[in-house]
């Protein structure tokens, strides 16, 4: 029997309302944990669905709240669609039965209506349907459950002050390269409060949420953070964050090998910076990076080998910088045709370049060695052929055929100068009609 999985696609769809969900019963200790989702026939007609995650969705694994606060969560949730297909193939002798089966995934927001709430104390926190009540001062655990699958769990640290609770995400005491940084959070309080930073009046959401960016000297800088009650009794809370800004070089990361061999005279040198206010140049030349950090550039090639210095700084006199060489060899295919001789593993090899109208040809002969197999024997003779594509990467066949077995496979590789080569290759073959696979590395030297 024989299984096809396609590809999983993942796909976001957010659904606003659901028909159907997690109740509580009458008894509310009690909940009907049936949830069903929506048929999904874009590009298949499923007939099973699952639910393979369930994530609360919050700020934070730990959030804070006051007695008399009411809490409400949503959920994601990562469901699995899938059909099976039955085929079956008929031959003379026997019949043979084939499964195919389809998936894809999707993920659902789920409202706190339609989620199973569990609370680790009740009399801490109280799960009232779909919303949940603080009762008291501590910490409780909290999760959710739809079609018996269980969330990931949260945190709530009740209090029962009345000064409001500051709770600061990020940053962590930090030491960064960067002249800024963001400093975010959420304050809790029963009455209407401010929230400062040094003294600045921050803007904070209707649900007690900010995020300020602020700017960095070089050192240390410290950042004390104070929400206050606007009511008769103004009971503030206060935190600092320390952040260090220390001055450090971009960091610079070039796609591919230093060294590599073409074919063409262009060439394309990528990579990407990651720093702030820096200037990037290759051999020189400003070059333009995209707000990701990244860089593409093509430059032209003389003739053998072209050397490129590619170098990030930052523009805030420092001069700290990362650099980097790339060596391009650009050759004509001419340079490589001619007679090579490898080596395996386990055996030599040999093969010609040759140009054959408008295409350059590889052909030549492979030997293995199948006694690591049990095998009694040394194949030889397998035969190579193949072409050198436009960027100088060798696309080549193995094959060969014999009274007892069949072997095929591949054989790809890149030259490293115009005498050089290495690779890999793949060999599938059957020894009295069991199969098997043999993979190796292979280098190569013009002779």
């Amino acid at each position: 029997m024989f299984y096809n999985k396609t590809v999983a696609i993942y796909l976001i769809l957010i659904t606003s309302i659901m028909q159907y969900g997690c109740s509580p019963s009458e008894d509310e200790n009690e909940c009907n944990d049936t949830y069903q989702f929506p048929n999904y026939d874009d590009e298949f007609e499923a007939d099973n669905n699952k639910i393979l995650s369930l994530q609360i969705l919050s700020g934070n694994d730990t959030i804070y709240s006051i007695i008399g606060n009411s809490e409400t969560f949503n959920a994601q949730a990562l469901v699995e669609y899938s059909k099976t297909t039955h085929y079956t193939n008929s031959g003379i002798i026997s019949q043979a039965e084939y499964i195919k089966i389809d998936k894809d995934t999707l993920i659902f927001e789920i409202s706190s209506s339609n989620l199973c709430w569990h609370s680790s104390d009740e009399n801490i926190l109280e799960v009232m349907g779909e919303t949940m009540e603080a009762k008291s001062s501590g910490i409780v655990k909290l999760n959710a459950t739809l079609n018996n699958i269980q969330s990931n769990n949260i945190y709530i640290n009740v209090s029962s002050s009345l000064a409001p609770i500051l709770d600061v995400y990020n940053p962590v005491h930090a030491t960064v390269n960067n002249p800024e940084t963001i400093i975010n959070g959420r304050v809790i309080s029963k009455s209407a409060f401010n929230l400062t930073i040094n003294g600045n009046l921050i803007e904070v959401s209707s649900f007690g949420t900010f995020e300020e960016n602020v700017g960095l000297n070089m050192g240390e800088n410290i950042f004390e953070m104070i929400a206050t009650n606007n009511d008769a009794l103004g009971l503030s809370t206060n935190t600092r964050r320390y952040v260090t800004y220390e001055r450090a070089a971009p960091v610079l990361e070039i796609d591919g090998l230093p060294v590599k061999m073409v074919f063409e005279p262009q060439s394309i040198i990528s990579g990407r910076v990651i720093g702030h206010n820096y200037t990037l140049t290759i051999n020189t030349d400003t070059i333009d990076v995209s707000s990701e950090g990244s860089f593409n550039k093509i430059v032209d090639l003389d003739y053998g080998n072209n050397i490129f210095q590619i170098e990030a700084q930052n523009n805030d006199g420092s001069n700290l910088n990362t650099t980097k060489s790339v060596t391009i060899i650009y050759l004509s295919f001419d340079d490589i045709t001619g007679h090579w001789k490898g080596e395996t593993i386990t055996r030599p090899f040999s093969f010609d370049i040759y140009k054959l109208a408008d295409q350059y040809i590889i052909n030549g002969t492979l030997t293995v060695d199948l006694t690591i197999f049990g095998w009694s024997e040394v194949v030889e003779d397998i035969v190579v052929i193949g072409l050198i594509n436009n960027d100088g990467t060798i696309d080549a066949q193995l094959s060969k055929e014999a009274s007892e077995m069949s072997i095929s496979g591949s054989l790809e590789g890149l030259f490293s100068t115009s005498g050089l080569a290495a690779g890999s290759y793949t060999l599938s073959f059957e020894l009295f009609g069991v199969p098997f696979s043999h993979t190796e590395e292979w280098t190569a030297e013009k002779q």
